[in-house]
């Protein structure tokens, strides 16, 4: 009887050794797996939308301010030119309307009193 019990024990404790193992590491693989992907995925998108918005905004920031600096150099570079080129124009044409103006009065005037002397001085 001693030596079944002892070699009962010995068989019983390898065996259930090894099956206990093997059970083992395929359930807690299965379930490592199982319960590993979904923390994984709960701790990876948190973790992934705080650094996609960090780099998000850190980026965003940069990218904005480069693209709004040069487009408002550009829109404001237009500005002035249209600017510039409104002034330019109500300048020119009040230039040439007061020189046509002048031209014209001078002309009419001398015209003018030319007939008037002529006839003045024929009566």
């Amino acid at each position: 009887m001693k030596f079944g019990m002892k070699f009962g024990m010995k068989l019983g404790m390898k065996l259930g050794m090894k099956l206990g193992m093997k059970l083992g590491m395929k359930l807690g693989m299965k379930l490592g797996m199982k319960f590993g992907m979904k923390l994984g995925m709960k701790l990876g998108m948190k973790l992934g939308m705080k650094l996609g918005m960090k780099l998000g905004m850190k980026f965003g920031m940069k990218f904005g301010m480069k693209l709004g600096m040069k487009l408002g150099m550009k829109l404001g570079m237009k500005r002035d030119e249209v600017r510039y080129e409104v002034r330019y124009e109500a300048r020119y044409e009040a230039r040439y309307e007061a020189r046509y103006e002048a031209r014209y009065e001078a002309r009419y005037e001398a015209r003018y009193e030319a007939r008037y002397e002529a006839r003045y001085e024929a009566v």
